[in-house]
């Protein structure tokens, strides 16, 4: 039998230095209150800390920092009842500020660290504790306003077996020319020179699997695109505008797994024309080939660029074309038509060269 009628910790400031594990820790105006009971099995037990700061820093054998972490207001309220195999509670995190750095990257940028609250988790579940077997149910996790809906189980691993999950995830809109500057990566720098691209997205998707040295839980992932805009001039001399989209993507992250994408339909307008475009990713994060089917109504003055100047061509008039092409991703993003594998056809009307 346990019982804690109530133990509190009020005010509380400790440091910890362990020279020989290379770690640092501590604990600013941090209160602690636990009150609880377990008999034979059966627990009720409800635990509330708060603290204006919480560090944390590891250190190398060349006392070089590896991890360094600090949380501001700081606030936990855990509780659980019932036996120990079927036991129901909830979980709230409320963490204000932030800052975590690991091998030399910043993961909390100074975009991240502006906003009023950085992290806020509400995680209601059920639980075996004999077996670490967590189910969750309306669950959220927050960072700043990007919210993501949790549904499913997870089973933390033990000697016999390693860490398994099964879940169901939701996001709220995401703009991401709000969400780019809040990243810690420099995800500007992985496009293409000179794109910049904006939309408004939907997250909904599924991960499954297990979680070791080389196996990743497999992720699927249906993402809604809508009211987007796309500005390339280097390949592309006008704006896209009015992007909508439907993506089916399966990322697997495992050592050997390849990951895929289905664009079921992308819509978008450029100048005066209009364009709806579907297409099949194969090794999406490696050898990226992309297979496409390109449908459109061209207004022909709009194709007046990407003709050679030379050739002194001027169209006028309309076209439908229905296009079907097979490239690599360095081929679609430097434009290389002579390496591309291109066929269809183009219908005009009222044409005048």
């Amino acid at each position: 039998t346990i019982d804690l009628r109530k133990r509190k910790v009020n005010k509380l400031r400790a440091s910890l230095t362990d020279l020989r594990d290379g770690m640092k820790a501590s604990v600013r105006e941090s209160n602690l209150c636990l009150k609880g009971i377990c008999l034979n099995h059966l627990a009720d037990a409800k635990l509330r800390v708060s603290s204006e700061d919480i560090s944390v820093t590891l250190l190398d054998s060349l006392n070089k920092e590896t991890l360094s972490s600090q949380l501001s207001d700081f606030k936990l309220n855990l509780k659980g009842e019932g036996w120990l195999n079927d036991m129901e509670g909830k979980l709230h995190l409320d963490v204000d500020k932030a800052l975590f750095s690991m091998g030399g990257t910043a993961y909390v940028n100074e975009e991240l660290q502006k906003k009023d609250k950085i992290l806020k988790i509400d995680m209601p579940f059920k639980a075996n504790l004999d077996d670490l077997d967590f189910t969750l149910s309306d669950a959220s996790i927050a960072i700043v306003d990007y919210v993501i809906s949790l549904e499913g189980n997870a089973k933390l691993a033990t000697e016999e077996h390693p860490l398994m999950v099964d879940a169901t995830f939701e996001t709220n809109k995401w703009q991401i020319s709000d969400l780019l500057p809040l990243i810690p990566f420099d995800i500007k720098g992985m496009m293409p020179k000179g794109m910049n691209l904006d939309a408004a997205i939907l997250l909904k998707g599924k991960a499954c699997g297990s979680m070791t040295d080389t196996t990743m839980p497999l992720v699927s992932a249906n993402i809604q695109l809508t009211d987007g805009r796309l500005n390339y001039r280097e390949v592309i001399p006008y704006e896209v505008r009015r992007i909508n989209g439907d993506i089916d993507a399966i990322l697997n992250l495992s050592d050997e797994g390849v990951s895929s994408a289905v664009v079921n339909k992308l819509t978008a307008s450029v100048s005066k024309s209009i364009l709806k475009l579907t297409c099949r990713i194969n090794d999406l994060l490696g050898n990226l080939m992309a297979d496409v089917n390109l449908k459109g109504n061209l207004h022909l003055p709009d194709v007046k660029p990407f003709i050679p100047k030379d050739l002194g061509l001027e169209a006028k008039g309309k076209a439908n074309v229905n296009l079907n092409l097979k490239a690599t991703l360095d081929q679609i993003t430097n434009l290389d038509l002579k390496s591309m594998n291109l066929k269809g056809t183009i219908g005009v009307k009222n044409l005048d060269v």
